[in-house]
């Protein structure tokens, strides 16, 4: 790899890790506009969000690997093209 690219990648990535997300920003906006107490119920809530999002997409590949399974029970289509 040339050596201008692992450069351009390194700062890329600096930059990146050093750049506050959205929910960073919108943390600190509400505790410097309402108070300690905002900021924290901000972060408790968008924490909760988060982690509903992850149960979420945790049930929907748990249906998907059930409905895989009974497909290859039931000798779906995609279990004959061998």
């Amino acid at each position: 790899m040339p050596t201008e690219h692992l450069l351009a990648f390194v700062l890329l990535a600096f930059v990146l890790i050093v750049v506050p997300g959205p929910s960073v920003l919108f943390a600190v906006a509400r505790s410097l506009t309402l108070g300690r107490g905002a900021g924290f119920a901000t972060v408790v809530g968008n924490t909760a969000g988060v982690y509903m999002q992850v149960i979420a997409v945790a049930f929907e590949a748990l249906e998907r690997r059930a409905r895989s399974a009974r497909r290859a029970r039931a000798g779906g289509s995609w279990s004959r093209c061998g």
